[in-house]
Parts: C-alpha cells; sequence; structure tokens
C-alpha cells in the first residue's frame, strides 16, 4: 500500500512541452542512470517510488534498477509475478505488441473487472480502458486486465513479496 500511497504524490506531475521533458519529468528520468535525455520515463516513475520506499523502510524489493521494461519482466523470478487478482503498490506490466518496449503503472486500486493504476509518461482525459499509453504526465488510469489494442497485458511484479 505504501507503494500506492507514493505514487499518488506524484499524479497531475506534466510534461513542460510534451517530450518527455520538465523539471520533474527530467528528476525521474534520472532516477536510474543520471540522464534525463528525453526518454520515455513510465519504468523511471516506477523506480523513483520503488527506490523512495525501500530507502523509508529499509526493505530491498527484487526489482532490478533499469528504465527498461521488458528487461525487468523478463529478470524476475516466477514468484515475483503474477496474473492474478493484484494489490495495490504492485506493479502493472504491459508489451507494445511485435516489439521489445513496454509499459509499467503502479497499482492504485483494485476492482473485479478492473484496476486503477498511477503511469508515468501517460495520458489525462482520454477514453481510460484506450490501449494508448505515451503521454504528457503522471496520471491514474482505469485498466482492465486483459490487453487492449497494441498493448499486451503480461501482469503484475510483486515488489515486495507481499
Amino acid at each position: 500500500v505504501l507503494m500506492a500511497n507514493v505514487a499518488s504524490s506524484f499524479l497531475d506531475i506534466k510534461e513542460k512541452t510534451g517530450k518527455n521533458d520538465g523539471f520533474f519529468i527530467e528528476l525521474i528520468q534520472k532516477t536510474v542512470d543520471d540522464k534525463a535525455q528525453g526518454e520515455p520515463y513510465c519504468m523511471a516513475f516506477v523506480q523513483t517510488v520503488l527506490a523512495y520506499v525501500e530507502q523509508v523502510t529499509g526493505l530491498t524489493s527484487p526489482i532490478i534498477a533499469t528504465e527498461s521494461v521488458m528487461q525487468l519482466w523478463n529478470s524476475l523470478n516466477v514468484q515475483d509475478k503474477t496474473r492474478d487478482y493484484p494489490r495495490p503498490g504492485y506493479i502493472a506490466i504491459w508489451n507494445h505488441a511485435g516489439s521489445s518496449r513496454g509499459h509499467a503503472g503502479i497499482v492504485y486500486e483494485v476492482f473485479p473487472t478492473y484496476f486503477t493504476c498511477i503511469e508515468g509518461n501517460s495520458r489525462s482525459g482520454e477514453l481510460q480502458f484506450s490501449g494508448n499509453v505515451e503521454g504528457q504526465g503522471i496520471f491514474l488510469k482505469k485498466r482492465t486486465y486483459a490487453s487492449v489494442g497494441s498493448m499486451n497485458f503480461l501482469g503484475f511484479c510483486v515488489p515486495f513479496g507481499y
């Protein structure tokens, strides 16, 4: 739950020009590799929240330090990921069909047919079940447990074994 609560403090941070830029976006991008070069930052956002939670709790997550969603997903042991009913704070993972790129967000609330997720590099005001995830900031999204459009839903990472 702490992951979800910390993530919510970033809600509605917006890019400066819509090109993965701006003061706070660039700080988030620097969480993993100390560079901000206009790259997508959904996983950097997740890493920022993870780093804060690890610091304040003293816990260590099995989540590796990477900006690559698919590198993270492929690095996890089977016990650290699931497609089953998630909990707030789990990390949702999608793969862009036909590519090695992905998208990630932090689960905020869970419902029987959908979940809400706080996502970096996302959009506000779009159809909430849309598969389009590239965007202009950090927003709360409504997502299904299924793949939508070109976004293949892979499942959830369990960041602290809960």
